[in-house]
């Protein structure tokens, strides 16, 4: 397959990954969830078969299927962490509320180094953060628990790969929508090695 943009460090291709995927150390991706993307309209369903596969990955649910999705995974995940744009720590006790929360799903991922389960409350204050558009920030938290180079096959408009590059990390993305895939090469053609948000 011809790449849509590609430069030293990342790859853009315009196209299904249920037809073709390439090649890749991992995967961390935000898979398109709640958009019927099985072909049933308004279905918040996901291409189970896709993920895990023979690397590591890391790929961000549903909140509304979560259960459904952990017993719909081919292979259960190592650990599910949480990411909450929305989190607030109450100064009335030591627990924290959810007001908003994703959770990610993980297989065969390096350990982050952290023993208490709050540590993998990821929490960003990004401007318009939401549900459905995943900060670079917290991306690049995320790449340092795969190695190699990390494919994203749902890019969307490419923060994954924002993020790898700012790190000096390979990346992959394919995409159905070929607007996004334009929006993604735009961010990494603009995109300063080492400076990324």
């Amino acid at each position: 397959m011809t790449p849509y943009y590609a430069d030293d460090l990342v790859t853009i291709y315009h196209g299904d990954c249920r037809e073709w995927m390439p090649d890749a150390g991992a995967i961390l991706t935000d898979p398109p969830y709640g958009t019927g993307f099985a072909g049933v309209a308004g279905d918040d369903s996901f291409p189970f078969d896709l993920l895990p596969g023979a690397v590591p990955c890391v790929a961000f649910g549903s909140p509304k299927r979560h259960v459904a999705d952990l017993r719909a995974f081919i292979r259960p995940p190592d650990r599910v962490m949480v990411w909450a744009p929305a989190f607030s720590w109450s100064k009335q006790s030591d627990r924290g509320v959810l007001y908003g929360w994703t959770p990610i799903y993980c297989w065969d991922t390096e350990p982050t180094g952290h023993n208490e389960p709050s540590r993998d409350v990821f929490t960003e204050h990004d401007a318009g953060a939401s549900s459905i558009t995943k900060p670079v920030a917290l991306m690049r938290r995320l790449l340092p628990l795969v190695g190699g180079t990390v494919l994203d096959p749902f890019m969307g408009s490419g923060s994954t790969l924002v993020a790898a590059k700012s790190l000096g990390r390979r990346a992959i993305g394919i995409e159905i929508e070929e607007r996004y895939c334009e929006i993604a090469a735009l961010r990494c053609s603009q995109e300063v090695l080492g400076l990324g948000a």
